[in-house]
C-alpha cells in the first residue's frame, strides 16, 4: 500500500515510517497540510494518516480538503489531543478513524487494516 504521513514531527514521522515501512507499505512523509495537497495531487496514494496539529494547516482541515479532491482517499487522523469534540470534527470533514497518540503498533496496524482492507 502507498501511505502518505503528514506530520510536522520528525520523530512521529520517522516512527511511523519504519513501523509501516516494516510491514511492506511505502511511505511518503510529508511536512505539512500544503505539501500533501501536493503530493496527492501528483502521485498516487491508498491512505493519508495525518496529526491534528500542525503549524501551517491543521489535519481536520486538511483531510477536508483532501476529501473535496479524492473522496475516496482513506484518512486517519492522529492526535494526542483527543475528545469528543475532536472526533466528531474529524468524522464530519471524511476522516475513516481517529487514533489517539500515543498508539502501540498493534492498534494503528488494526486500525489501517480496517479502514483500508487488504
Amino acid at each position: 500500500m502507498n501511505i502518505l504521513v503528514v506530520d510536522d514531527d520528525a520523530v512521529v514521522s520517522s516512527m511511523l515510517t519504519v513501523m509501516l515501512e516494516t510491514e511492506g507499505h511505502v511511505v511518503q512523509v510529508a511536512r505539512g497540510g500544503e505539501e500533501a495537497l501536493n503530493c496527492v495531487s501528483e502521485l498516487g496514494f491508498d491512505l493519508v494518516l495525518t496529526d491534528l496539529r500542525m503549524t501551517e494547516m491543521d489535519g481536520i482541515t486538511l483531510i477536508d480538503a483532501l476529501q473535496e479532491r479524492r473522496p475516496s482517499l482513506p484518512c486517519i487522523l492522529l492526535t494526542g489531543y483527543m475528545t469528543d469534540n475532536v472526533r466528531e470534527n474529524a468524522e464530519n470533514a471524511g476522516a475513516s478513524a481517529v487514533v489517539a497518540k500515543p498508539f502501540s503498533r498493534e492498534e494503528i496496524l488494526d486500525v489501517i487494516e480496517r479502514v483500508v482492507p487488504l
